[in-house]
């Protein structure tokens, strides 16, 4: 797998998501007898595994893929995680409750578009052209999933601190306007799920994110690397990177996305979650969570999408 050219690994994914029941592929370790070993191998994600007697042969994943050892995990519906009725965080259990006005608002907490039912405040991070301060989630929580410009200036669409699915009210609760997203495209390959919002008062935000503290810098996502997030819904949680590289189709409700060169954790989320920073050693950022099952949380490596949309973790870089 480490001496694959990338043309070669690309033409391979292509092949197995074309394929019946695949949902995903991705760079991992393979998985014998319910054991992880340390044999890299194609993993391929299914939604729901079906015997292979009840499988024609050309639906069959073979052991041996171009050359390339595979290995087959069901694991569920991937869905962009909106919110339900019942996922909301305990205000009892949790040290801080995560789906009510908080100012200064941190990284964990609820926010989001106004016809968005609610998400995750991300983080603050810094535009590195200006230094101004901004709120980093995802396209589908503070852009509602736009996927072209509209008629209203960005700077004219506000952004809800918590969320309407939290009681957010636009003349009480508007903590911030859409600054930037990356346009989401149904018909053709996805990288990043992701927007910035630009606070009306720097100071009704800070740099903390609930439970973790702050981000130290950026690092990029490791097979096996322990990691966390902070999330409006499931709160802290933590897990490990299972697969790298990987390309996967996510359902967003209305339309059905394919995304390329994400990651994928075991960390638990839930709906709601969308828009967490996912945080390796050390505090660095590696992550930004936007989709999930009940038995995986995908997101897209901060460090590209960090250059993509311009911004930095430290106020300390201007």
């Amino acid at each position: 797998m480490q001496d694959l050219p990338r043309s070669r690994y690309r033409q391979i994914k292509g092949a197995l998501m074309k394929m019946p029941n695949v949902i995903g592929v991705g760079k991992g370790f393979k998985t014998t007898d319910g054991l992880e070993t340390d044999q890299e191998c194609l993993v391929v994600l299914v939604e729901k595994k079906v015997a292979l007697a009840d499988l024609p042969r050309s639906a069959r994943i073979p052991p041996l893929f171009r050359g390339q050892v595979t290995d087959v995990v069901e694991v569920g519906r991937i869905k962009a995680l909106h919110p339900k009725g019942s996922e909301a965080v305990d205000a009892q259990e949790a040290p801080v409750a995560r789906n009510v006005r908080i100012r200064p608002a941190p990284g964990g907490v609820s926010i989001g578009h106004p016809e968005v039912t609610a998400g995750t405040l991300g983080a603050v991070v810094w535009n590195q052209e200006t230094g101004e301060m901004l709120i980093l989630s995802n396209n589908h929580v503070l852009a509602d999933s736009s996927t072209l410009e509209s008629g209203m200036p960005l700077n004219k669409v506000p952004i809800l601190q918590p969320g309407v699915f939290d009681g957010g009210q636009i003349e009480e609760d508007t903590i911030a306007t859409l600054y930037r997203f990356i346009p989401l495209h149904p018909g053709g390959l996805n990288r990043f799920d992701a927007a910035l919002a630009k606070p009306l008062n720097p100071a009704d935000v800070t740099s903390e994110i609930l439970e973790i503290g702050t981000i130290s810098a950026v690092a990029d996502p490791e097979l096996r690397m322990q990691v966390r997030k902070s999330g409006r819904s499931s709160g802290l949680t933590s897990g490990r990177i299972i697969l790298t590289d990987a390309d996967l189709e996510v359902d967003y409700g209305a339309f059905l996305l394919t995304f390329t060169e994400q990651v994928i954790s075991s960390i638990l989320s839930r709906g709601g979650d969308s828009g967490s920073v996912i945080v390796g050693p050390n505090n660095t950022a590696v992550g930004l969570l936007f989709a999930g099952s009940d038995v995986i949380t995908a997101f897209c490596p901060m460090r590209p999408l960090a250059e993509k949309l311009g911004f930095s973790f430290s106020q300390r870089d201007f």
